[in-house]
């Protein structure tokens, strides 16, 4: 199976190939943590172990980008609970965060500098110019990918970025509890390691996240990300959400046509949180796109079994970080 290359907070494997990351991946958002175990084999993974425990209210401070602890023992006493059952075996693993906290943005630059800290320094000027956030409190890593047709500079980059005294915590209680984190990523972008191994390496494919109150859609080509976009959308009654998202769709479709206008959009998957309709996302989305959507299913994951009594949205997300490898 291959996978997206995509930034590793924390890459810890040594090697010059690519290495499987340990396929024992811990989900966390502001209300649960989750756990899921699996083995690979010839045929896929097999989802072995699912945990989920909550969080105490208030666990995390808000705002849009998540916010650090505000009850750092607490939240420390749960974690050390939550994985001593588990074992030896889950000492090496990977965190998913929800895409709000940790966002990523693709972004044209001028040619990067060589030595990795102008580089850094290249690109957090950038990203300050992008996003409203304080760039200096940010965990920021990055990537060079392949330009787009038309675009203005000569160089495009693939920037994540959470707060970085959150993420300082999270690295920080999981060790204390005995897991060291080699990667941490977010929610569709892990759903998108175990997406790609489905695809042809020659098909454009998009995947549509959608959560209790944002959405995200992702396109992929050749086993790399192509376009990424995040949408918060809040409480509103259905039409109005169906307006916005069937606008703010028809822009993307647009972009895609413009700069990728050799390839046509494939496949649309659609993985929803329980509490989403599938009826009215899924006609939004083929109004917009103007192509047949699928509700995401076993044969868009690399798992043996599809037997699985979890939300597509949920699965996904853990069966692509176990999917996943780092170079």
């Amino acid at each position: 199976m291959k996978s997206i290359r995509l930034p590793s907070w924390t890459e810890r494997i040594l090697g010059f190939e690519p290495q499987w990351v340990p396929p024992h991946v811990f989900a966390l958002d502001a209300h649960h943590l989750r756990y899921g175990g699996f083995t690979r084999s010839q045929s896929g993974l097999s989802f072995d172990t699912y945990r989920i425990t909550p969080l105490p209210p208030g666990t995390f401070a808000e705002g849009p980008l998540g916010g650090p602890m505000r009850y750092v023992a607490a939240f420390t006493q749960v974690v050390r609970e939550f994985v001593e059952p588990l074992g030896p075996a889950a000492r090496r693993a990977t965190l998913v965060l929800p895409d709000s906290w940790l966002r990523t943005v693709f972004a044209e630059t001028e040619e990067l500098p060589a030595k990795a800290p102008q580089r850094e320094e290249v690109v957090r000027f950038k990203l300050d110019r992008l996003v409203p956030f304080r760039v200096e409190d940010l965990r920021v890593s990055f990537e060079e990918v392949k330009p787009l047709a038309g675009q203005a500079l000569p160089s495009r980059i693939f920037v994540g970025f959470a707060i970085e005294l959150l993420v300082a915590q999270l690295e920080e209680v999981f060790a204390g509890a005995g897991v060291s984190l080699g990667q941490i990523t977010n929610g569709t972008m892990a759903a998108l390691c175990g997406f790609d191994v489905r695809l042809d390496a020659s098909a454009l494919a998009a995947l549509v996240v959608v959560d209790r109150e944002a959405y995200t859609i992702s396109f992929l080509t050749g086993g790399a990300p192509l376009l990424y976009r995040y949408k918060a959308l809040g409480a509103m009654p259905e039409k109005a959400r169906g307006d916005i998202v069937r606008r703010d769709l028809r822009l993307t479709r647009s972009f895609i046509e413009t700069h990728v206008a050799e390839l046509s959009l494939d496949h649309v998957v659609l993985a929803l949180a329980p509490e989403q309709a599938q009826v009215p996302w899924q006609g939004w989305l083929e109004d917009a796109l103007a192509v047949e959507v699928e509700a995401m299913a076993p044969q868009h994951l690399p798992l043996a079994d599809g037997s699985i009594d979890l939300p597509w949205q949920e699965i996904a997300l853990m069966v692509g970080a176990a999917a996943s490898e780092v170079a």
